[in-house]
C-alpha cells in the first residue's frame, strides 16, 4: 500500500512501521536461510 495517498498521520506512520518490519524480516529470513528458496524449489520439482 502507497503510504502517500493516506491522509491521517498516525496511519501513515503506522504503516511505514510495518514496512520497515516486513523488510527487516525478510533480510534475517535470507540470512539465516540463504538456500531455502533453492531447497524449496528442490523439493517441489522432486513431484
Amino acid at each position: 500500500m502507497q503510504t502517500r495517498s493516506l491522509k491521517d498521520d498516525k496511519i501513515k506512520d503506522a504503516m511505514k512501521e510495518s514496512q520497515i518490519l516486513v523488510k527487516t524480516l525478510a533480510l534475517v529470513h535470507e540470512k539465516k536461510y540463504p538456500n531455502y528458496l533453492v531447497l524449496t524449489l528442490s523439493i517441489f520439482s522432486i513431484f
